[in-house]
């Protein structure tokens, strides 16, 4: 039945989420008209809600496979964002997602090559017709979800996008947007080859990249790339901040940096961006145990970051039991936590397993991991805050269990191995009990 009459919002509507369309390949027009008019509907919430100011923050959720592509391009062209009320101009925050996948249960294998066409063909359509229109306040969302079904595709083998194989009234849509007064953040997804012009914008403030790469020449050759950027955060996206590194501005404005360190050229680089960062606070590290033998000893100290007061660091740990000449990731943590750290208010450790462990193997594992807890340690944790105490601390370890064996790990080994060293993690020094400490022991099933 067609929607003759919108119907009525509540007072207090904050989010707006457009989750599923139906698809509808093989659909009549009848039955297309009726799904074009319940997107009518939600168009009537969208002018109704924008009028009255009573949402900032819509999210799409769609995954399209190939034979969803054109309705899900129908959609993006209709008049909830086209219409003449300019709806788009109330909405500050837009996430658009577009997925790929393979086939359920055809057989139908796509190929990264194919992949990386598929998606292009996709946004190309999706801004062919009217290029210059708005479809973000404050915030642009631009990524690229390769979703693999099956085991058999390889995930290094996914290739991300080539900007070069995008036409040039896209690439003049993004520069817009990002030149554009209102757009302060902005998240890029599996992209490479990110023009150059792109990173002059003066409103960006928060930069994230996952898996997104730009060339050395890029950033050095920019005059003042992301002049008042506040927060920076990167996944496998470490040839960003190598090239940063030698870019010819500081970054003063910058308040917190998240960053993974992989190789000891990754910290090197680190090292030489936090300088060019006075003002930074808060900084969260993502250490893998390839790369924690490679971290020097003091890298993070009270010269280079004489304004930081947060302090996430993240060490990551494979299942494989030890070997003899191998020190555990614990112990490598302890090393950089004996540098000359600024005055801390807030830290917090990790220890997580990026793997599936069996019980004997996570068992061994807690036991290296709470050397963290040794008086000793917890000595160097309580010079490290002064003159300042801490005054929150928090001890974290994930385990990943396979769900079958979870039961298995947790009797016991927290209270046999743990509970004496938790004991003297309480009781070392007087300072200590005037700290507020948050131990969080936690299980993930798998």
């Amino acid at each position: 039945m067609l929607c003759s009459e919108p119907p009525r919002l509540p007072t207090e509507l904050i989010e707006l989420i457009i989750d599923e369309v139906p698809d509808l390949p093989h659909a009549s027009s009848y039955s297309r008209i009726l799904t074009f008019s319940a997107i009518a509907c939600v168009s009537h919430l969208f002018r109704q809600c924008a009028n009255k100011h009573r949402f900032t923050s819509v999210a799409f959720q769609r995954q399209p496979l190939v034979t969803r592509a054109r309705l899900f391009l129908d959609l993006l062209q209709s008049n909830i964002w086209t219409d003449h009320d300019g709806i788009s101009y109330h909405i500050k925050n837009l996430s658009l997602g577009v997925a790929v996948r393979r086939g359920e249960g055809n057989g139908l294998t796509l190929h990264p090559a194919l992949v990386d066409g598929t998606m292009s063909s996709i946004i190309r359509e999706v801004f062919r017709e009217n290029p210059t229109r708005r479809t973000v306040g404050n915030q642009l969302i631009l990524s690229t979800h390769i979703h693999q079904r099956l085991s058999a595709i390889n995930a290094n083998e996914l290739h991300g996008f080539d900007w070069t194989l995008l036409p040039s009234e896209f690439v003049g849509v993004v520069q817009n947007l990002c030149h554009g007064s209102n757009l302060t953040s902005l998240h890029l997804q599996w992209f490479t080859n990110i023009p150059n012009n792109w990173l002059s914008s003066s409103a960006i403030k928060r930069l994230r990249l996952d898996q997104a790469h730009f060339s050395a020449e890029q950033l050095v050759h920019a005059s003042a790339p992301f002049p008042a950027l506040e927060i920076l955060e990167m996944c496998n996206s470490c040839s960003f901040i190598e090239s940063m590194s030698q870019a010819n501005n500081d970054f003063d404005d910058m308040k917190m940096l998240d960053y993974t360190i992989e190789s000891p050229r990754d910290a090197y680089a680190f090292t030489k961006v936090v300088r060019k960062a006075p003002r930074l606070e808060t900084l969260r590290l993502h250490i893998g145990c390839k790369s924690a033998s490679a971290i020097p000893v003091g890298f993070i100290n009270r010269n280079t970051l004489p304004t930081l007061t947060s302090l996430t660091m993240t060490f990551s740990f494979y299942h494989t039991p030890y070997r003899r000449e191998q020190r555990p990731i614990s112990e490598h943590a302890i090393d950089i936590l004996k540098g000359d750290f600024p005055p801390l208010n807030h830290l917090h450790i990790v220890f997580e397993n990026d793997r599936t462990y069996t019980p004997q193997t996570a068992s061994n594992s807690v036991t290296h991991c709470l050397q963290l807890l040794d008086p000793s340690a917890m000595g160097t944790l309580v010079a490290m805050s002064a003159p300042n105490p801490l005054t929150n601390l928090t001890v974290q370890l994930n385990v990943l269990l396979r769900m079958a064996q979870a039961d298995e790990f947790a009797p016991g080994i927290f209270e046999e191995e743990g509970a004496t060293r938790l004991h003297q993690f309480f009781s070392v020094t007087e300072a200590l009990q005037r700290t507020r400490f948050q131990t969080l022991v936690a299980v993930k099933e798998y």
